[in-house]
């Protein structure tokens, strides 16, 4: 064997070599390319799920947010010591409050799965604030003047103590609700 058939040996060896590995590597990246299209394909799917998830959830946020505003609005107007004229008279003001405090309640129960926990406390901790406002405030007929449910003292004890929950208490719980809701919605400018 001389060294012209060891160096045409050798060429042979490299090339099938080089085929081998270039046949190789050309099935590993058609492999590749095969799982990252699939992992593209997921991906896209995915994000389109959550993109809808997001959209329905913000919207939930909204509409709960608004359902909670006019409730606040109604029950602050009800409860308010200082009942202006020209104003609604109570009897409405009482109908109005316990409409839009059982759509803000209904709402907030069909949806409550798309809530976070904390989220779900702080409307909790309001509902609570409110159920017991509303009770208190109708089970003494304060806004009835011809009520003999308490005293007069009483009944204006009763009637600020009602307005302060409504007026100190809900507000700070609804800055907390708006914090939540903003980093909920990627709107948390901090």
């Amino acid at each position: 064997m001389g060294i012209q058939e060891v160096i045409v040996d050798l060429l042979y060896f490299l090339i099938g070599s080089g085929l081998i590995v270039w046949t190789i590597r050309a099935i590993i990246k058609l492999w590749l390319d095969k799982d990252i299209e699939r992992y593209k394909w997921k991906l896209s799917k995915e994000s389109i799920r959550f993109s809808k998830l997001y959209e329905e959830r913000a919207k939930i946020i909204r509409d709960l947010y608004y359902k909670l505003f006019d409730f606040e609005q109604a029950m602050a107007s009800f409860v308010s010591p200082m009942q202006w004229a020209g104003e609604k008279p109570m009897k409405e003001k009482r109908k109005i409050t316990a409409e839009t405090g059982n759509e803000f309640r209904d709402y907030y129960k069909r949806n409550k799965i798309y809530l976070s926990e904390k989220v779900s406390e702080i409307l909790e901790d309001m509902d609570k604030i409110f159920t017991e406002s509303w009770i208190n405030f109708t089970t003494f007929e304060i806004d009835n003047p011809e009520s003999r449910a308490l005293k007069p003292t009483e009944k204006m004890k009763e009637w600020i103590k009602v307005w302060d929950k409504i007026r100190l208490d809900i507000p700070r719980l609804r800055n907390q609700l708006e914090k939540e809701f903003r980093q909920i919605l990627g709107a948390d400018i901090n």
